[in-house]
């Protein structure tokens, strides 16, 4: 996703047309790194429960940290290329007012922009 690239951006609102353009790019820009609140007490209760079951495991002899059964990315169909479609479908879905410029089918000129060619 191209933004403006600034070494000094303002988002300060001069006027009324800058907070309405300056707030919608921002709300946008939330919503399309799928920035979630952070609920410090659902937080702190989940590491409590991780660290009761892991001193469990211990007590036990089993190692802190278990890899399900089955769990291995390949079997999953996790494959890098799948991860990467499915993340560019979810940031499409969540775009707003962006438009992908890059990578786009038939894209190909924007790849002199960038110092090293980057794989998938």
């Amino acid at each position: 996703w191209l933004l403006e690239v600034n070494l000094s951006p303002s988002l300060g609102a001069d006027t009324p047309l800058d907070l309405k353009v300056k707030s919608c790019l921002l709300a946008d820009l939330l919503t399309l790194v799928a920035l979630a609140p952070h609920d410090r007490a659902a937080a702190r209760a989940k590491e409590r429960t991780l660290r009761a079951a892991a001193i469990e495991r211990l007590s036990r002899g089993e190692p802190t940290h278990r890899r399900h059964k089955g769990a291995s990315d390949a079997g999953r169909g996790r494959t890098p290329l799948r991860r990467a479609l499915r993340t560019l479908d979810a940031e499409a879905r969540r775009a707003g007012g962006f438009r992908r410029l890059f990578p786009l089918a038939g894209g190909g000129e924007y790849l002199l922009l960038f110092a090293q060619h980057r794989p998938l």
